[in-house]
């Protein structure tokens, strides 16, 4: 009877041991127009060169891409292409401000939980990256990070500076109220708080309740995502989802990681007991490719013939 206990724990063992030797499944969502068309085609390749054993699949969802970008992103392997679910006639409506950096803003960009909830509707976990993003290297560990842990997000900045992007300049009066920030006994540490990235954001099925659920309601009322001009920091400084995201994060005081773009400092994740050091960056110039494993590239297209080679077809 001992020895019989002895063989199967012995097998249970074993069998643990094999199945950390198999990659670890991966599942990605994005969203494109025809505008970031090259960009999503980059980081399809930057993902295919570094994680395509352990890709299970990249949805990409149709935000106004044409019938030929279409058909040759069906032709890719690994590529499943949607509809957005319109969970708001003007999901999908270009909106005008009467100043600012730049003066549209698709559909406020409330259409991302929207894409990510649709996503876990076929995925038992996703990871949302921008079309603007590339990938440097294996997220196997990021991935098994957020099955374990049921989300990731973190900050945009640089943790050893004022914060770049402050909750409180960002936030509409609608969304506050909305909100109750004022009620809350926490206001002024979240109002100071680095705002949150709404370019990489990982949910699990099950932990879609710590944030997403919410953020996919108010996409059927976009007055929780638009630029209003009543943000502190005036016009063109509402951050629509990146604020949505940030006031439910700190206010229930969820795990924020803290990013440095300089990539001094690591985002720590514990996965199985070991804590792996991750960096991610979205200046150009810090960029290291022995460290980096995420770098927001949107701005800096450079590299990005090197990533459309990698992109595996039919």
């Amino acid at each position: 009877m001992k020895r019989q206990l002895y063989v199967i724990v012995f097998l249970f063992c074993l069998l643990g041991f094999v199945a950390r030797g198999y990659a670890f499944p991966q599942y990605y969502c994005t969203g494109a127009n025809s505008m970031y068309y090259n960009h999503l085609l980059n980081l399809i390749g930057s993902i295919h060169k570094y994680n395509y054993k352990e890709l299970k699949e990249i949805a990409v969802f149709d935000l106004g891409l044409s019938e030929e970008e279409l058909a040759n992103l069906k032709r890719i392997k690994k590529v499943s292409i949607h509809r957005v679910r319109m969970t708001h006639p003007d999901l999908l409506t270009y909106f005008h401000i009467p100043m600012g950096y730049k003066t549209t803003f698709f559909g406020w960009y409330a259409w991302k939980p929207v894409i990510i909830k649709q996503a876990l509707e076929k995925f038992p976990y996703a990871l949302w990256l921008d079309a603007g993003t590339t990938v440097c290297r294996s997220l196997d560990v990021l991935f098994q990070y957020i099955e374990q842990s049921k989300y990731f997000i973190c900050t945009i900045g640089d943790p050893n500076k004022p914060p770049l992007w402050p909750v409180g300049k960002r936030v509409t009066k609608f969304l506050a109220e909305q909100l109750k920030l004022d009620e809350h006994p926490d206001k002024d540490w979240i109002c100071a708080q680095e705002c949150v990235m709404g370019g990489i954001i990982g949910v699990a099925q099950d932990g879609q309740h710590y944030f997403l659920n919410d953020m996919y309601e108010m996409s059927k009322d976009l007055r929780y995502y638009a630029d209003d001009g009543t943000a502190p920091g005036g016009w063109a400084i509402a951050s629509h989802d990146q604020a949505v995201l940030s006031l439910l994060a700190y206010s229930r005081h969820l795990n924020v990681h803290i990013q440095d773009l300089t990539q001094v400092t690591p985002i720590k994740l514990p996965v199985d007991g070991k804590t792996n050091s991750v960096y991610i960056t979205m200046e150009d110039g810090y960029v290291n490719y022995d460290r980096t494993w995420i770098f927001s590239s949107r701005g800096s297209m450079s590299h990005y013939s090197e990533h459309l080679s990698k992109i595996r077809y039919e």
